[in-house]
């Protein structure tokens, strides 16, 4: 066996002299026009920094279609309109597949496909039909459609999806699935935007029966669909107004009156924000540094020597990371356990298999949600009675133990912030707003002086983590080298922060080692999050948001995209 890890890992470190870096897709956009018969016509628009030469093309599945059909397909870019390529060939070389495009079907599926043509900032326009997106129901008419996937390498940080029909949607209830962000009916309009993390992109639409004359039927009530989104959940007591703050009993009576009135509906709106108290909110936070404030500056010592979770409220509040911020986290303690010796990953008869976790000890010096965690894995562990644990294994102790688990992912903010006030750098803080002839007293969070410190020398030493290679000149530093891995896997930073590391001896040495070390983590906590967003189902895996991370089970679409 011991022999086997070894060999396994002289030829990771003589096949893979570097590691993958993921392109910055910067956004995806969708707008979407559907006609009185419910077909659905497409102009989506990708904007992504191409840096990855091995790729000669990109393409985007489209599964789960039901009969659904993908028609009209094309595609413009770098200033001119793409010519198709029919059959597409993906093994044709870069310049044949240069300024082209085309279409791979399958069963049920279909790749839409172009070459890449130039490595530059790229924006690529995409035009094709979903025929129908609309399917008619026996109590009503519905768009359930998911239009970016969760198989999406890389995913894009930004999402945006505009849905317009014949007319402007008047009797229409809605929701959003698979990111942070919020879903709302604007002028008629349904605008879906992500503001944080993106994992895929699911839409729900209802319409009274009969509002589109679609050709696709299914014996089926609106309820069947509802259930498998959101099994187990208050969805329905929340339908139509998931996303649309119910009006006001005040509101909707003053709408009545005529003019007083709707100056009176005006100032009570205004009055409602300005003297709108939220115990989550940083009252001081215009006097914290910003990340371009400090950019150029480094602090290169751990900023904190407690808890990483402890961190979480700060991190995301700064806006060092904007993704999956949790997810992350759980990649930071599976890489923490592992680098401990706590863990270790086992292969399966396939050399290169790494999916199995296998539990050695405990670990030491864990905050209260690392240790849930691994008890998580614990857990599932002894229920399947082997000894090691897969994620199929967590999926199972998820759905058994689902309500002591549905919080886990809410509790890093306020456990955070509970941390951060024990600590002294936040504090409660108790002020008058005033609005007009109205005033009121309420509680907010402040930034204490040395939670300002602990804010500031978070940012510098992202930084310094972010430009290692070139801040490092003392050997020494490199003692810390695993600490700061550690912290690099939080911000995301951890391929950024190994390549930086690369000219130190004490790296070259373990190169294979970490680089194990950190793929696998990184694979496995993959693994996690998706194994329980989709056993938990709504659950948020951020920090709070309209739309849900999760759910939206039963659509039509899917799949995912990316480059080869």
């Amino acid at each position: 066996m011991k022999f086997r890890k070894i060999f396994a890992l002289t030829l990771l470190l003589f096949f893979m002299p570097a590691f993958v870096f993921a392109e910055d897709f910067k956004e995806m956009n969708l707008d979407v026009s559907i006609d009185k018969k419910g077909i659905g016509e497409v102009k989506e628009v990708w904007k992504i920094d191409e840096d990855n030469e091995d790729y000669t093309e990109r393409y985007k599945a489209i599964n789960n279609l039901q009969g659904i059909k993908i028609e009209d397909f094309s595609v413009n870019a770098l200033g001119r309109d793409f010519t198709e390529i029919m059959p597409w060939n993906i093994d044709a070389s870069f310049e044949d597949k240069a300024y082209h495009y085309g279409r791979i079907d399958g069963d049920d599926e279909v790749e839409l496909t172009w070459g890449i043509s130039e490595f530059s900032d790229n924006t690529y326009n995409l035009y094709y039909k979903i025929n129908p997106l609309v399917v008619g129901l026996n109590d009503s008419d519905m768009l359930f459609f998911k239009f970016m996937g969760e198989n999406f390498d890389p995913k894009p940080k930004s999402v945006k999806i505009k849905i317009k029909g014949f007319e402007p949607f008047k009797d229409v209830k809605m929701w959003g699935f698979g990111m942070e962000g919020e879903i709302h009916n604007v002028d008629g309009e349904i605008l879906m935007t992500s503001s944080g993390y993106v994992d895929y992109a699911t839409v729900m639409l209802k319409f009274p029966k009969g509002y589109f004359n679609t050709t696709y039927k299914i014996d089926k009530d609106f309820q069947d669909y509802a259930n498998q989104a959101a099994k187990g959940t208050e969805w329905e007591d929340r339908e139509g107004e998931a996303y649309q703050k119910p009006m006001s009993n005040v509101a909707k009576t003053s709408l009545v009156i005529v003019g007083l009135a709707v100056l009176g509906v005006i100032y009570f709106v205004g009055r409602l924000i300005a003297l709108g108290f939220s115990k989550k909110k940083i009252e001081n936070k215009k006097e914290l540094a910003s990340i371009k404030d400090l950019k150029g500056e480094y602090y290169k010592d751990l900023p904190y020597h407690g808890p990483l979770e402890d961190l979480a409220f700060f991190i995301s509040q700064s806006s060092l990371v904007i993704s999956d911020l949790v997810g992350n986290y759980i990649n930071a303690f599976i890489l923490k356990w592992s680098l401990h010796g706590a863990i270790e990953f086992i292969e399966d008869d396939e050399i290169f298999s790494k999916n199995k976790i296998k539990i050695i000890s405990r670990p030491k010096d864990m905050g209260p949600l690392e240790e849930e965690l691994f008890d998580m894995i614990a857990g599932a562990n002894e229920d399947n009675g082997k000894d090691y644990m897969t994620a199929k294994d967590f999926k199972k102790y998820v759905k058994a133990n689902k309500e002591d688990m549905e919080n886990y992912y809410d509790e890093f903010e306020n456990k955070s912030i509970e941390a951060l006030k024990a600590g002294g750098y936040l504090e409660n803080y108790k002020y008058e707003k005033r609005f007009l002839f109205s005033k009121k007293t309420g509680t907010e969070l402040r930034v204490t002086e040395k939670g300002k410190d602990l804010w500031e020398n978070l940012i510098k030493f992202k930084n310094y983590l972010k430009d290692y290679k070139d801040q490092v000149t003392d050997e020494v530093e490199f003692e810390k080298w695993q600490d700061f891995l550690i912290y690099s896997s939080i911000f995301f930073l951890d391929e950024e922060f190994v390549r930086g590391a690369s000219a130190y001896p004490a790296y070259i040495n373990n190169y294979a080692l970490y680089n194990t070390h950190i793929m696998t983590s990184r694979k496995f906590s993959k693994d996690i999050n998706n194994s329980y967003q989709a056993a938990t189902g709504f659950n948020s895996a951020g920090f709070g948001g309209a739309t849900s991370v999760g759910g939206g089970g039963g659509s039509f679409g899917g799949g995912g995209g990316g480059g080869r």
